[in-house]
């Protein structure tokens, strides 16, 4: 489904009000109305989130302490560079389990950080272990919300003065490939698996150096990237340019949507930095997206599902991104999280919320912002005796007074601990213990029919 905004209309406080025409797929509206549910326009980038606040400035200016459990000279890799002492693909890693000590083993040590340039620095962002977090929640905002309050490498890197200017460059020097690393028939090899074969079948092709590499240029480049556009479109950051940054910063991100235009590797990619525009309400990169590309801008629609209960619950209607970011981003999630099983690929049309509280059989098409109204209007009720928990439960992880990821209970294992199947957001859906995922530290609720 493609969507295009086709006026731009300028007020008098030069704020822009897009105004959408939807292009939709005959059979898909056919599928629509046989489901009962009802298409509707939606504009991009004027929705406010119901909870929930997610302000980067907030976590620059909170002067959080964080632990490292690496000692420093374990950074320096062979006496001269800076580099983690602990990766996904090592031994260390693999004991890991809970995202927490992730986090503990990738912080930066004081005296270490004090020692970088700001383009060291950079580099070590760029080469975070656990950058995909940054794809597993429901906004942008949320997965940089996530990263900045999680590593204290992107908060440092925030804070120094010369941050934005070193961002902005690696950005303008950064060469878009035009075509993946990853060959087809890597790609194939991974298609049409079974749910249950998917994890078996990722793990022997991520247990192919050759392959595994290639896989991993791709998720690098498009998240690096991507994690840079983000950045700088960000509302908390980009107020903090100057004009001539500000300028800058809209004339390169033209120029790089263009360069991703021409790039197989970004086929269904290239309106990331417009949809992380539209989340922070920056309307000059929406404008300038707008005016020089309106023919290539592919947003969303709306519609609605049901709550067993009949209330009406908002939900959205993407393109796909395509199959090589979703194989490069199925491997990385795998290397990170070696003890939780991928069930299937990933996928930015379906989201935790969809498929915890909506429908979790293939075929789910949408994406669901917030559950809320399952839970309000009585469809389902709080468990509030842990020993009443159970399978079918649905679960909800809670930051900011908001839901920010919801799942499934499957089991409850003899130790007590949780199976829990979920969706991370654009990420793959998977099966997991309730403390081994970028929500691990996050408070959580149960709820039940």
């Amino acid at each position: 489904i493609k969507c295009y905004d086709i006026n731009i209309i300028n007020t008098k406080k030069e704020e822009f009000i897009i105004v959408k025409k939807h292009i939709i797929i005959l059979g898909m509206v056919i599928s629509l109305i046989f489901s009962g549910t009802n298409v509707s326009g939606k504009v991009i980038g004027t929705e406010t989130p119901e909870k929930g606040v997610y302000s980067v400035s907030d976590l620059l200016n909170s002067n959080k302490e964080q632990e490292a459990s690496t000692l420093a000279e374990k950074w320096i890799a062979d006496g001269q560079e800076f580099d983690y002492p602990v990766k996904p693909e090592s031994e260390e890693w693999k004991v890991l389990d809970t995202h927490e000590k992730m986090v503990e083993v990738c912080t930066i040590p004081d005296e270490v950080i004090q020692q970088m340039s700001t383009y060291e620095l950079l580099e070590i962002v760029m080469d975070y272990p656990l950058l995909s977090d940054l794809y597993c929640y429901n906004t942008y905002e949320q997965g940089l919300y996530a990263l900045v309050s999680e590593f204290n490498g992107l908060r440092e890197l925030l804070k120094r003065s010369d941050g934005i200017s070193e961002i902005l460059e690696y950005y303008e020097n950064y060469k878009i490939p035009k075509a993946p690393a990853t060959s087809e028939k890597v790609i194939e090899e991974l298609e049409d698996v079974n749910d249950y074969e998917f994890d078996k079948k990722l793990t022997e092709v991520i247990g192919n150096n050759e392959k595994s590499t290639t896989l991993q240029m791709d998720f690098r480049t498009i998240a690096n990237v991507e994690l840079a556009e983000i950045l700088l479109v960000n509302s908390s950051i980009y107020v903090s340019c100057d004009e001539e940054q500000k300028s800058k910063i809209v004339d390169i991100i033209s120029d790089k949507y263009n360069d991703k235009l021409q790039s197989n590797l970004f086929t269904g990619k290239e309106n990331l930095v417009y949809e992380a525009a539209g989340e922070a309400g920056n309307t000059e990169i929406i404008y300038e997206i707008e005016k020089e590309y309106k023919n290539q801008v592919s947003t969303y629609s709306g519609t609605y599902v049901t709550t067993p209960n009949g209330s009406k619950v908002d939900v959205d209607i993407y393109s796909y991104n395509g199959d090589t970011w979703a194989k490069a981003l199925d491997a990385e999630i795998k290397k990170e999280y070696p003890d939780a099983t991928l069930i299937r690929s990933s996928d930015n049309r379906y989201n935790c919320h969809s498929y915890a509280w909506y429908k979790q059989s293939n075929g789910n098409v949408y994406w669901m912002d917030n559950p809320s109204k399952y839970i309000s209007d009585g469809s389902y009720k709080k468990v509030t005796n842990k020993n009443n928990r159970g399978s079918g439960n649905r679960v909800v992880w809670i930051q900011n007074n908001s839901y920010i990821h919801s799942g499934y209970l499957v089991s409850i294992n003899s130790n007590g601990s949780y199976n829990i199947r979920s969706k991370w957001g654009s990420a793959p859906l998977m099966l997991h213990k309730a403390n081994y995922s970028p929500y691990d530290a996050q408070t959580r609720e149960y709820y039940e029919r």
